[in-house]
């Protein structure tokens, strides 16, 4: 059942073809081993994933933001954080 759920969605959200899931699922050779993680080990991954970049982003906007108190130079704030200099512009808009 959670695969057929998963075909399903797969057709649904990406331009995939039945028959080429089905190429690739007759190609691939175990030998005993686990080919694919299951749809909780997928979403916990990707949740994993996006709770580390969503916290990365978050401590650069923190970051960007005790710098343009302190009056740093924008392009410096840059250079240091990663953010664009449109992202530094908006935090100081809103400051």
């Amino acid at each position: 059942e959670i695969i057929k759920t998963f075909l399903l969605y797969l057709y649904n959200v990406t331009d995939i073809k039945p028959e080429r899931v089905g190429y690739v699922l007759g190609r691939i050779e175990t030998k005993g081993e686990e080919v694919a993680m299951s749809t909780a080990e997928v979403l916990i991954k990707k949740g994993i994933e996006q709770g580390l970049n969503r916290g990365s982003y978050e401590t650069k906007i923190q970051t960007a933001k005790k710098m343009l108190w302190k009056g740093f130079d924008v392009d410096l704030i840059s250079d240091v954080t990663g953010l664009s200099i449109e992202e530094i512009e908006e935090l100081k808009e809103k400051m």
